[in-house]
């Protein structure tokens, strides 16, 4: 019998394991990728956030009082990314930065696309589209004040005077109050009594005896009342407060045009968008203007040279300007306004 041998074959080489392919590198190198994009993208935000600051853009965006929270969160940006970038190129200094478990802490393939959209459309947005300015159409959608504040009295809908009521935020926080301001203010032979009231009841909490006080004498001796950008509020608030004694007087100030269905055809508010914190807050406020002029077509700046009178409207005293003529000017660098009210005692210097 034939002895039948077996031959065999030496076992080639398996299946490439090069670099190529080992899952663990392709899963380090994608981290890595990643990585460096959420560091791009905070340096995007830092570096955006620095381009209004220092162009002065950031007005038309926030009130001034809240650059100093931009600020910080432009160096936050760029102290996260530099953190960022050394938790991915110093050595061993990734696994360091972990928490040490076992999970993926790396959002999902959705999350990660989400990511790249939301972000790359706020970047896009901010460095490529101009500026927008907030204009009338404000005040179509939330309406316009002719004589009263935005903030809603904490006295009620009556003039008595007494205490705020016992739910407010003034007995839940720990606010300064001058307690001689839940009484009548005695008047410097000025009779300034009866109309601080009317103030304090329209400020609450953010009324100061003194500021208004003072502010209110000011424009009382003015023979000529030059609203600025400074104190347009205030002496807007102060005017409806003293109607009967500033009726007469000659008074000028700028703001754009507003004109809808409520009013007569010869009539227009001029009006001004006050900010307090940022553009959720806008809030358009405005004096009421009798014309014999043609209308100009809203959101024109105009500046009024006019006198001070009184008419009956939404069932409201407030003040009508009788214009003797109305100036074309081109819109200022700076379109809004801000109540010193407010920062009197949010903000410590009182600016």
């Amino acid at each position: 019998m034939t002895a039948v041998k077996h031959h065999t074959r030496d076992a080639g080489p398996g299946p490439s394991t090069g670099p190529g392919t080992d899952p663990g590198r392709n899963q380090e190198r994608h981290h890595l990728f990643f990585g460096l994009f959420q560091v791009l993208l905070l340096l995007g935000l830092a570096a955006l956030q620095a381009v209004l600051l220092l162009s002065g853009a950031i007005h038309l965006y926030m009130a001034p009082k809240m650059q100093t929270f931009v600020i910080f969160s432009t160096t936050a940006f760029v102290l996260m990314a530099l953190h960022g970038l050394w938790t991915l190129l110093a050595p061993g200094a990734g696994a360091a930065a972990r928490c040490g478990c076992s999970h993926d802490h790396e959002p999902s393939p959705a999350g990660k696309i989400a990511m790249v959209v939301l972000f790359g459309l706020v970047l896009t947005a901010g460095f490529f589209l101009p500026h927008q300015v907030l204009d009338s159409r404000v005040a179509e959608k939330k309406g316009i004040s002719l004589s009263r504040s935005a903030a809603p009295s904490v006295f009620g809908s009556s003039r008595e005077t007494r205490l705020p009521p016992e739910d407010h935020l003034f007995f839940q926080e720990e606010i300064p109050w001058d307690s001689a301001q839940a009484w009548d203010v005695p008047s410097s032979g000025t009779g300034l009594g009866e109309e601080q009231a009317r103030l304090r009841e329209e400020l609450g909490i953010w009324y100061d005896r003194d500021l208004y006080q003072e502010l209110s004498e000011e424009l009382l001796d003015r023979d000529v009342l030059r609203i600025t950008d400074d104190d347009f509020l205030d002496s807007m608030l102060i005017i409806s407060a003293y109607l009967d004694r500033f009726q007469g007087r000659r008074v000028e100030f700028a703001g754009f045009v507003y004109h809808d269905g409520t009013m007569a055809e010869n009539e227009l508010a001029v009006a001004r968008i006050a900010i307090t914190c940022c553009l959720a807050d806008a809030m358009v406020y405005g004096l009421l203007v009798h014309t014999d002029e043609p209308l100009p077509s809203n959101d024109t700046w105009v500046r009024v040279h006019g006198r001070i009178a009184a008419t009956r409207f939404m069932e409201e005293d407030i003040p009508l300007i009788l214009a003797e003529r109305l100036e074309t000017i081109p819109a200022p660098d700076q379109p809004y306004v801000y109540p010193r009210l407010y920062s009197s005692y949010v903000f410590e210097d009182g600016s």
